[in-house]
């Protein structure tokens, strides 16, 4: 039982944090409540951070620009791959979705992924968490300048 529960033990804490708020809505809800939105969200963008960086060897993310093959792979389908796929995929629905929509799925498809949630799956699926890192900030940057571009 100890080892089931240890397994299982984050979705059972996501399970009673969600009872916690259908039961107590109020310090969470709007702006009215001692719990602002903005103010969590960034809270658990830094917790995220903070223990990915407590596991990451400091070494291990200094050498981690060195695979250039995979970032110039990462860069490929995150500015080229992704968004010729997208619109392979929706063209023929043209005639059928609002322009307004099929402009969001576009923009949405050449937008590169979040540090914190690219880091988060490379570590659940057991991959390389330095790499990761370095990809995706190095994809967030070069978005900074091609997003407006587009």
């Amino acid at each position: 039982m100890k080892s089931l529960l240890k397994r299982h033990s984050f979705p059972l804490l996501l399970f009673a944090v969600l009872c916690l708020a259908v039961v107590f809505p109020e310090p969470a809800s709007c702006e009215r409540g001692s719990l602002s939105s903005a103010w969590l969200a960034s809270l658990s963008v830094a917790v995220i951070f903070f223990l990915q960086g407590l596991s990451l060897p400091t070494q291990h993310l200094a050498t981690s620009y060195r695979p250039l093959r995979l970032h110039v792979f990462v860069l490929f389908w995150n500015f080229i791959g992704f968004p010729v796929t997208t619109f392979l995929l929706f063209y023929p629905l043209t005639r059928v979705l609002p322009k307004e929509l099929l402009i969001g799925f576009g923009m949405l498809a050449f937008l590169p992924t979040t540090t914190a949630s690219a880091t988060a799956f490379t570590a659940i699926s057991k991959g390389n968490v330095a790499n990761s890192i370095v990809s995706s900030v190095l994809s967030n940057l070069l978005a900074i300048f091609l997003v407006p571009a587009v």
